[in-house]
């Protein structure tokens, strides 16, 4: 008889819920995303169901050493988002290092260095603020190197959930935007600001031995871009995206 462990179980239960729940809100992410993030939550669901009960020595060790780290490894759901264009999710990577020290009763300090590919991908008809003028693709990928720091509040089972900042610095970027008309946008006079601030907040769950997994939502605070090309969209576009990924502890 396989015995579940409820919390765990729990716990895997509700971020499937909201993978779900986002796919069926923003139905117009492309059909192969939506086959990713379904595949992802499932292979979770999985390992959560098979949790052999180890956190609450996971728990004790980060008490008596009051420090973890390691390395963390998935993939950003983004878009950019302004009053004209949003709810288009591009899939990119999000991998790097992660470390975690106790700052006191159930609370700990996290800190991290990440490679993070954010933007937006879509090949579906959007219109624009020209009338008569609509993109028949639109595709921005922006790399980022991130440091993202939060404060954590610990249950007992090693589980945590946070709030926090997010610095990021803009190492290259890629845009093609194409409009379905004879249209001159001058891309290249548009560049993205190279800093950007984002608010986050999530949880990352044990799921087994050594083994996490991180849901975190993350929004700008600045203004990644003060006007897109051709001045097509609105004022003010930022970053918004869904962080989903796993965390492997070494200590």
């Amino acid at each position: 008889m396989l015995l579940i462990p409820r919390p765990q179980f729990f716990n895997a239960i509700v971020i499937v819920s909201i993978l779900s729940l986002l796919i069926i809100k923003y139905r117009t992410v492309h059909t192969n995303s939506k086959y990713i993030f379904t595949g992802i939550s499932i292979l979770f669901l999985l390992l959560a169901a098979v949790q052999k009960g180890t956190a609450q020595d996971v728990y004790q060790e980060q008490k008596i050493h009051g420090f973890m780290y390691g390395i963390t490894a998935g993939a950003n759901f983004a878009t950019i988002d302004n009053h004209n264009f949003s709810h288009y999710f591009k899939v990119g990577a999000n991998m790097g290092a992660a470390g975690f020290v106790r700052i006191g009763g159930e609370t700990d300090l996290s800190i991290e260095a990440l490679y993070s590919q954010k933007g937006r991908n879509t090949t579906q008809l959007t219109g624009t603020n020209v009338p008569g003028l609509s993109f028949i693709r639109m595709y921005d990928r922006l790399n980022y190197a991130e440091v993202p720091v939060m404060i954590n509040y610990l249950d007992d089972l090693n589980d945590h959930f946070g709030v926090g900042l997010s610095y990021a610095r803009l190492l290259n970027a890629v845009e093609s935007l194409i409009p379905d008309g004879n249209i001159n946008l001058r891309q290249g006079n548009y560049p993205f600001n190279k800093d950007d601030i984002e608010l986050l907040a999530g949880t990352e769950v044990h799921l087994w031995q050594q083994l996490y997994l991180t849901l975190r939502y993350q929004y700008s605070l600045l203004r990644i871009r003060e006007d897109g090309p051709g001045n097509f969209t609105s004022p003010g576009q930022h970053n918004n995206l869904w962080v989903l990924r796993v965390v492997f502890m070494f200590n």
